[in-house]
């Protein structure tokens, strides 16, 4: 009977600390699922790509092959990256570019598509109208550079 008493104390003592563990899991899941963001640095020479939880990308000018501006675009399967309700960065392919680079928020459809020396490389904002602005900034300092 003690030994039975001390086996429900330990078991009481131990149910805290892994329903402290399990709030903490659940707390951290959902704050990636919904924080985050993607943003770009546009220099004299290059933009660069910076996100919250997925390495930066830089893409010098002089290495882009072309540009375009996509009202929608078939993101495909992520194959490596980070993805949440929020976001979708990394690695990804689809059936138009095979394997390519992502970074895109998921609230916005428009995207600006780059094909650059070492593959595709797709971005976008948080909405169409700063997605376009971007495509725009992008295009007038490439072409300023051929």
């Amino acid at each position: 009977m003690a030994e039975d008493r001390e086996i429900v104390k330990k078991w009481r003592k131990d149910r805290w600390l892994r329903v402290g563990v399990t709030a903490a899991v659940v707390l951290l899941v959902g704050i990636l699922l919904v924080t985050g963001r993607v943003w770009t640095i546009i220099s004299e020479y290059s933009f660069k790509i910076k996100s919250t939880y997925w390495p930066s990308k830089e893409v010098l000018f002089e290495e882009i092959w072309s540009l375009e501006f996509r009202e929608e675009f078939d993101t495909g399967k992520r194959v490596g990256g980070f993805g949440s309700w929020a976001l979708s960065m990394g690695n990804f392919r689809n059936e138009e570019f095979g394997n390519y680079t992502l970074y895109g928020n998921n609230c916005c459809k428009a995207y600006v598509v780059v094909e650059t020396a070492d593959g595709m490389v797709v971005v976008n904002e948080k909405d169409r109208e700063k997605t376009l602005k971007l495509y725009e900034k992008i295009k007038e300092r490439w072409e300023n550079t051929h």
